[in-house]
């Protein structure tokens, strides 16, 4: 992330190309990521736990638009940016670095359980919540991406036990390995192209972080607690909370442009945010070992 905000402040990676390695990630790396780590042997405890991780991310996010909900008023001007920042995560570009260098390819197969709901809580509910109106038309073809369709197709390769010969394996890997360094760069430029002056002097933007990065992770770590205790993988239960524990997610400021809000806004609130996660998320993962989850 640094040498990221390094070659932006030194304009080497430019807004244009950024938003270039935005859509090559996208498109193209994060997809190739979640399909690769389906192409391995199928077993019945992957299944089984993809099939937990899949409901646990269901109730946490249940916890995550509740807590938006609550604590932030229809009456605020932004609450629409606001609501959408706490309950949205980075579990895509900052999210499947971390679970692949902690737990590798099957860690990221339970993660995309996650990022499927994030899809479908983000172009469903999210979308209205951004848009103020329901257009389920557009719901429809917004499923129609290359994340989703990257699950599916990992997901009936998996079942079926469809093999894939080694130079199509090697080639996706090696594809897959660029994630983790593109995902640190585009966010380490991202923070370098933010008025940072401006976004830390507004007192709002905190309270947004501290529910995003430690109100959500806190409420979602008790409800985990509780389901660890039913015997769930202590792995899908820690990598559905490093998703959670994740600072904003960067569709916001998509969101916010392409609907008309304020994306000056939405884009403060994703830098300190994501600043403030480089102390937060070791700090929750310690709390969460602490307490034996």
């Amino acid at each position: 992330m640094g040498v990221g905000f390094v070659c932006g402040k030194a304009k080497l990676i430019t807004p244009e190309v950024n938003r270039g390695f935005s859509n090559l990630a996208l498109m193209v790396v994060n997809p190739l990521t979640t399909f690769s780590s389906y192409l391995r042997g199928y077993s019945d405890e992957v299944a089984v736990n993809l099939l937990h991780a899949f409901l646990i991310s269901g109730a946490a996010f249940a916890i995550q638009i509740l807590i938006s909900v609550l604590f932030i008023s229809r009456k605020n001007t932004e609450f629409r940016i606001e609501r959408m920042s706490i309950m949205l995560s980075n579990c895509s570009y900052i999210g499947i670095p971390l679970v692949q260098s902690v737990y590798g390819s099957e860690g990221v197969i339970y993660l995309t359980a996650y990022i499927t709901v994030f899809n479908l809580i983000n172009w469903t509910y999210g979308l209205t919540v951004m848009s103020g109106e329901r257009d389920v038309k557009r719901m429809l073809r917004s499923f129609v991406n290359p994340a989703i369709i990257s699950v599916f197709l990992g997901m009936i390769c998996f079942f079926a036990r469809i093999g894939f010969p080694d130079i199509l394996r090697s080639t996706i890997g090696q594809v897959s390995n660029v994630n983790t360094p593109l995902a640190m760069m585009i966010a380490g430029s991202t923070l370098a192209h933010t008025k940072m002056k401006k976004a830390l002097l507004r007192p709002k933007t905190y309270y947004i972080c501290a529910l995003k990065l430690l109100v959500v992770p806190v409420a979602v770590m008790g409800a985990l607690y509780m389901i660890s205790m039913l015997g769930v993988s202590a792995d899908v239960v820690n990598i559905v909370l490093i998703a959670c524990a994740c600072p904003t997610a960067t569709i916001v400021t998509m969101f916010s442009h392409r609907f008309g809000k304020n994306s000056v806004y939405s884009s403060e609130i994703f830098a300190i945010c994501t600043l403030l996660s480089a102390a937060s998320l070791p700090a929750v993962l310690r709390i969460a070992s602490l307490i034996g989850i």
